[in-house]
């Protein structure tokens, strides 16, 4: 009996451990199965837009159920907007009859000498057959890296997320939207009913508690500032009292947070959109009185400086060069044309937002060079001699279209520029 005991004691103190470790290590992969989708092109950028709009359910009334098709190159699109928005890797989606196969790879975090934080491989490959059922589909088949996952276990772990939220007040979410998934050939079709208190009940899923007042704090310090605003005011008269309230806050630390909710308070000003559209709640706080900001002596530098600003402050991606690069080949068919000041607004706003983030010291660092004075030319490169406003055929001839010769020696100048800017060295 003895001996029994002391071989389940090794079991248990010995076999485990390791199996849990061999477990893990076959978790882990060295190269990725997809390929990264996290920088999407301008026209991928221009299809989501557009399947987002037609697809918008705030446009059903409350409680119309709505359904949505999509292709499998809807899907594509959309996922490699949703990948550069949300992190960093690759999403494969083959539809067929029933069911679906998903394959992601995420790699993993990267520490401060460039290498992988873990020696048992750079890549998390994950791979899931997904089966169609009267709701939301089941998950049949899992593999992690070359795991298997019993499929029992992949949708308990499922079942138990979607009983955490059943314990805030986004209780159902999913199956208060969600009537129905089917796939088909090539095509995935989604009945879902709209329901006019989703908003909210998105946003508190998205904005904790926290973060939210932190918005309103910053809300507050815009309401302020701006009432004492004279017109045509430069942008660095709202953004440099903004980063006083972040460095008065983050003297007990919190700096990344603290410079994140500042960005975003601004960016929303800025561009002419309330907190609303992100936080639960703020449509009942107090709202600053419209004005237009400048940059450079342009009203438009202003928004491109701080919706890049704010895209690299929350996302770390390379979302915000495809949103600036979108915007400008926009303009070249039909707006106010490709314009090299424009990506050079872009490009400056995103230095600030990840200097903003980049580490808790970076962030205490741009708070107070930042409240302490700041001009212009401490965050706006120098645009002389930057073409501006050129349609399509001028672009075209001038420069021979974006990833070019001579489109990257203006690209390579920009960044020099941007590298004389005191505050964002």
């Amino acid at each position: 009996m003895k001996k029994l005991l002391g071989a389940l004691a090794l079991l248990l103190f010995v076999g485990l451990p390791l199996a849990i470790l061999a477990a893990v290590a076959l978790a882990f992969d060295d190269l990725p199965n997809i390929a990264d989708s996290s920088d999407p092109t301008p026209d991928t950028v221009a299809r989501a837009q557009v399947l987002l709009r037609q697809h918008d359910p705030r446009a059903a009334k409350d409680g119309q159920l709505r359904t949505v098709v999509l292709t499998s190159a809807d899907i594509d699109d959309l996922v490699n907007y949703a990948m550069s928005r949300f992190g960093s890797g690759g999403v494969d989606v083959r539809l067929q009859p029933r069911e679906a196969i998903v394959q992601v790879s995420v790699p993993m975090p990267r520490n401060r000498f460039g290498g992988y934080l873990t020696f048992l491989g750079d890549y998390i490959n994950i791979s899931a057959l997904l089966g169609e059922t009267s709701g939301v589909p089941l998950v049949e088949t899992l593999r992690v890296g070359q795991l298997p996952v019993p499929s029992w276990v992949a949708n308990y772990v499922i079942r138990y997320a979607a009983r955490l939220l059943s314990e805030s007040e986004d209780e159902a979410l999913t199956s208060d939207t969600i009537r129905s998934v089917t796939f088909g050939d090539g095509l995935l079709r989604v009945e879902h009913e709209w329901r006019s208190d989703q908003p909210d009940r998105l946003k508190a899923l998205v904005i904790s508690p926290a973060e939210a007042e932190r918005l309103r704090q910053y809300n507050n310090r815009i309401v302020d500032v701006t009432d004492r605003l004279e017109r045509g005011a430069s942008l660095t008269e709202l953004l440099r009292p903004v980063m006083q309230l972040a460095d008065e806050r983050s003297a007990e630390g919190g700096a990344t947070d603290e410079n994140r909710a500042a960005i975003l308070a601004v960016a929303f000003y800025v561009n002419g959109k309330g907190l609303g559209a992100v936080a639960p709640g703020a449509l009942d706080w107090a709202r600053p009185i419209p004005r237009t900001l400048r940059l450079g002596g342009r009203d438009d530098l202003p928004k491109h400086f701080m919706i890049s600003a704010a895209i690299a402050a929350t996302t770390d991606t390379p979302m915000s060069n495809a949103v600036g690069l979108y915007k400008e080949v926009d303009d070249s068919q039909g707006g106010s044309g490709f314009s090299f000041t424009d990506i050079a607004a872009d490009q400056a706003g995103t230095r600030f937002g990840q200097l903003a983030l980049q580490t808790n010291e970076s962030a205490r660092r741009l708070q107070t060079r930042a409240a302490a004075a700041l001009a212009e030319p401490d965050i706006l490169p120098a645009l002389d001699g930057l073409a501006d406003q050129m349609p399509d055929s001028e672009f075209q001839r001038r420069f021979g279209g974006i990833g070019s010769p001579a489109y990257m020696k203006v690209m390579q100048d920009i960044e020099r520029r941007i590298a004389d800017c005191s505050l964002l060295q």
